[in-house]
Parts: structure tokens; C-alpha cells; sequence
């Protein structure tokens, strides 16, 4: 890879074309030149939604960096970011959600940063969400931050050889949540490692809620991640000591406070007590640390 390498940015829709027009212009505002856009319709057709994109769409038939790609029907993110992944001709590959933006100098910092480090295969860096500015994980394997929810790698801050993302299969079609932490648990599983560029290049939009999960939806989606991912957590387990009850303990606290928000609270308590018949004493430390970070923010909030 040199520093002329072309970079495809996928971009997928879905029922947000109202959005769609940021996350693009932010990828043509970048400053590194050799680009393209790859944007992935996931819109059943016949649809609203998929008439809106449309006409957002013809704003920029005459670019002809920008590809328009649209499925035969509604197919989900992942296999969305796959039908990106076989359109695109760049040797590196990135993600954008429609909601979301990327700052200018986003490809620029982390093309020179692979050029500079070949020993990884990605590259990750910080984002903004909500107000606030997060930096990724460390450098390295960052399945047990990802599993534990210690730290995330969302779509946005991905950058990856586009090789080794067909070489682990890219994304897996099967799940509806947690698919940029599935990818990434993909990639580390396969012997892969990723760097990290430790500023904030990218802006998430957290405004439209309409996509949010039930509580028991949660939970099921909970327990799908973490049957999928048992391989890695046995694997961790050599490594990383009490792997298993840190990251049970935090996906759970997870799903039992989503149970409380809906005041669904026999189904919170029956994870409270499933949590401690096996993890007692971190389970509870998990509890008492999330019940004093909310104290906290209260306060800073007051």
C-alpha cells in the first residue's frame, strides 16, 4: 500500500435518506484525494424510503467517484457492508453509517498510519457520540474490550485492508445487533490486529431512536452474541484472568437495566438471580460500579 492507494468508503441506507447526504459530502470533504463512495441501498423497493434515497441520490449521478448500489430487498447492515465490500475496487476499505460523518482528516490520518505500520491489518480510531469524544482500544487484539464492553470498535472508525476483510468473510449476515463487534471479534479470531489512532475523526448521531430494541429482544440478542462468541471467550480465558465473569457480568448488567427501563421487573430480578447463583461477587461489583457512575452523572447533570 502506498500512500496513492485507492480507499472505498461503503456507505449503507437504510429509511434514513434524510441523513444520507451528510455522510457523504463528509467522505467527498475529505483530504485524502483518492476516494470512492460506495453507497448501498438496503431499502425494500417499491417503498418511501427507497424513492427518497433515490432522489437524494441523483445529486451526484455525475460524480463519478460515487457508486450506487441498491438490493433486491431489505437484507440487513451486515449483508449490506458485504455487497460494498464486493463492489469496491480500493485496497482499503472503510464503513460509514447514513447517520453518521466523517471529520476531513479522517482517511488521510489512518491511510498513514497503515503505510507506517504493516504489521496490522486495520485501523481504528476516535469518535464523538453524544457530546462526548471516545478513543478506541489499544493496539493489538481487542476481543476482550469488545466482549466485556469495556470499549467498542463501531463502524465508523474501521479502516481495513480490503484482503483481509475477504479473507475472513467479511461481515457476519446473521446478526441484527452487534454486527461491528461481531466483524471485529471475526477479524481477531482469524490472527488479525489492529491498530489505532488515538483522535477523535469521526461523529455519531444517536437523534433517531426509531431502531431501538425491545428489552426482551435485548436479552435475546444478548445471548446470541455471546453463544457465537463462546470460542473466543474460552480463548480469553487462558489469557486474561476471570475473562468469562467479566464479560457475563457486563452484558448481563446490560440486559437486566434494560429490563428495568420498561419496569419489567421480575425479568430484571430473574437476571439477578441467574447472575448470582454463578458470578455472585462480580456480578454485584458490576452493579455497584454502573449504580455510581449514574450517581455521578446525576450530579454532573444537576
Amino acid at each position: 500500500m502506498d500512500v496513492k492507494s485507492l480507499i472505498s468508503v461503503i456507505i449503507t441506507t437504510y429509511k434514513r435518506s434524510d441523513m444520507l447526504t451528510r455522510a457523504i459530502d463528509s467522505v467527498l470533504a475529505q483530504t485524502y484525494p483518492n476516494i470512492e463512495i460506495v453507497v448501498v441501498d438496503d431499502n425494500d423497493p417499491e417503498t418511501e424510503h427507497r424513492q427518497k434515497t433515490e432522489n437524494r441520490m441523483a445529486a451526484y449521478v455525475s460524480d463519478d467517484r460515487i457508486r450506487y448500489v441498491k438490493h433486491d430487498k431489505n437484507r440487513n447492515g451486515a449483508a449490506a457492508r458485504n455487497t460494498g465490500i464486493a463492489e469496491s475496487r480500493g485496497d482499503i476499505v472503510c464503513f460509514l453509517d447514513d447517520d453518521d460523518w466523517y471529520f476531513p482528516e479522517k482517511l488521510e490520518r489512518q491511510a498513514a498510519y497503515l503505510l507506517e505500520n504493516e504489521q496490522f491489518d486495520a485501523v481504528t480510531c476516535g469518535w464523538r457520540r453524544g457530546g462526548a469524544d471516545r478513543l478506541p482500544p489499544a493496539e493489538g487484539d481487542s476481543s476482550f474490550d469488545i466482549l466485556s464492553g469495556r470499549n467498542y470498535i463501531y463502524t465508523d472508525v474501521i479502516m481495513m485492508r480490503r484482503d483481509a476483510a475477504v479473507v475472513i468473510g467479511g461481515w457476519d449476515e446473521r446478526f441484527r445487533r452487534n454486527q461491528d463487534s461481531a466483524f471485529m471479534l471475526r477479524f481477531f479470531e482469524a490472527g488479525r490486529l489492529a491498530g489505532a489512532v488515538r483522535e477523535v475523526l469521526c461523529g455519531n448521531d444517536v437523534s433517531d431512536r426509531s431502531n431501538v430494541l425491545s428489552a426482551a429482544e435485548f436479552h435475546r440478542q444478548c445471548d446470541f452474541f455471546l453463544s457465537v462468541h463462546e470460542p473466543t471467550v474460552r480463548r480469553l480465558e487462558k489469557k486474561v484472568p476471570n475473562a468469562r465473569a467479566k464479560i457475563w457480568s457486563r452484558r448481563y448488567r446490560g440486559v437486566m437495566v434494560e429490563y428495568i427501563k420498561e419496569r419489567e421487573f421480575g425479568k430484571a430480578f430473574r437476571i439477578y438471580l441467574d447472575m448470582i447463583k454463578y458470578i455472585p461477587f462480580r456480578f454485584n461489583k458490576e452493579l455497584m460500579a454502573y449504580a455510581g457512575w449514574k450517581l455521578i452523572n446525576m450530579h454532573r447533570g444537576s
